[in-house]
């Protein structure tokens, strides 16, 4: 989860996409915030048998559905064999 502040001083509802959706996407596809306040992005993230890298943008939108903050992620799986 990722922390993530309301930085409008009025009440907020932020809808969440990602630009991959079958490596990661949120848990909730949106998130309400008193103006102000703090609250969590919960992401869910596919699993993958072999190690690699991948990007994937995760993009915070206001109610309209229009770009207010985009957080580009570098997400890596890793072959934890013993």
């Amino acid at each position: 989860k990722i922390s993530y502040r309301n930085p409008w001083e009025s009440d907020r509802m932020f809808v969440l996409r990602t630009s991959d959706p079958s490596i990661m996407k949120p848990r909730e596809p949106t998130l309400r915030l008193s103006g102000g306040s703090d609250g969590f992005l919960r992401l869910a993230f596919a699993p993958y048998s072999i190690p690699c890298t991948k990007k994937v943008y995760l993009f915070i939108n206001d109610g309209s559905d229009q770009n207010e903050e985009c957080l580009l992620l570098h997400i890596t799986w890793t072959d934890h064999r013993d």
